[in-house]
């Protein structure tokens, strides 16, 4: 009998602990949540942040909490496209009537950061469909040059024409994407670059024929040498130099502007010589000229890579 006696009595003990801290767990929870509805969010996380250490799996408190955090957290704006009017992907559409039927600001805030999440898939669906489509007028005007060429003398003013129309359909993506748009210039230049070399036709876009004499021949890495080079404007029309680069492995760059501003006519050579240090021992070079006639403003600048190892590019 004693012994059922003070089990009883661990029992009492134990239910009325159990209660109090249930009452407790009550108190905190309607505090936290009469201070969260007051918009007192740093304060009221802090209080289901009690309710946790003391109950991990609170379900009332984990979203409470949650509540805080969303309405604490700062607002990242997101750049995307306007949605128009009446669409009507249906996922899109409950979005809205969800976010229209929210009261608490936290529900909205969530559906906000929702609805931004949809316009943000929206615009790359709708970036895709550009890229896609400037990409085929891209295509288009590249194999309209392909017919149109009749005779090697006919392929650099081709050339040049087929580059201006891509150009200006790069502006055009770019204008409709505030200077964003889909890179279609490099790609479509590449199609046209590799047809011509396919065809042996010259290419104003890689005029200079480089000559290029080291002394010493066999330098030691960081060896100060003497660099002749001689250029050559191969092509029909004019360009103007502004420099001649050389890089290495180490992304040192070395620009030579004796070249700055000066003309080399077609079938023209001009040299110049200085001393430098090859940043290694295999250095590549660019060259970045305007073509004279293609742009006259001078927006596009041109370059021809040429490496010391295979020659030009």
């Amino acid at each position: 009998m004693p012994f059922i006696r003070i089990l009883i009595v661990i029992l009492f003990l134990i239910t009325s602990i159990s209660t109090a801290f249930s009452n407790d767990i009550a108190l905190l929870l309607s505090k936290a949540n009469k201070l969260k509805y007051a918009e007192k969010y740093e304060v009221a996380e802090k209080l289901y942040d009690q309710i946790l250490e003391a109950d991990t799996q609170n379900k009332e408190a984990l979203r409470g909490k949650a509540d805080c955090r969303i309405m604490l957290e700062p607002i990242i704006p997101v750049q995307h496209l306007a949605i128009p009017a009446g669409y009507a992907d249906p996922e899109y559409q409950e979005l809205l009537q969800q976010f229209a039927g929210a009261k608490a600001p936290w529900d909205k805030r969530q559906l906000a950061i929702a609805l931004d999440r949809y316009a943000v898939k929206y615009t790359g669906q709708v970036y895709s469909e550009d890229a896609g489509k400037k990409g085929k007028e891209a295509e288009n005007i590249v194999n309209k040059a392909k017919k149109r060429i009749k005779s090697k003398k006919a392929a650099e003013p081709a050339y040049l024409e087929t580059a201006r129309e891509l150009f200006q359909l790069q502006k055009e993506a770019d204008r409709s994407w505030k200077g964003h748009g889909p890179e279609i210039l490099g790609p479509a230049l590449k199609k046209l670059d590799d047809s011509y070399a396919a065809e042996k036709l010259p290419n104003p876009s890689k005029p200079i024929i480089l000559t290029l004499k080291i002394f010493p021949e066999r330098p030691k890495e960081g060896e100060e040498v003497s660099i002749t080079a001689t250029l050559k404007n191969r092509s029909s029309f004019p360009v103007t130099l502004v420099d001649f680069q050389i890089e290495g492995q180490n992304y040192t760059l070395y620009t030579f502007e004796e070249l700055k501003g000066e003309p080399l006519l077609p079938e023209q050579t001009i040299s110049f010589n200085q001393n430098t240090y090859l940043p290694d021992l295999e250095p590549a070079i660019s060259i970045r000229f305007y073509i004279i006639g293609f742009d006259d403003s001078q927006a596009h600048l041109w370059t021809q890579s040429i490496s010391l190892a295979s020659g030009l590019k």
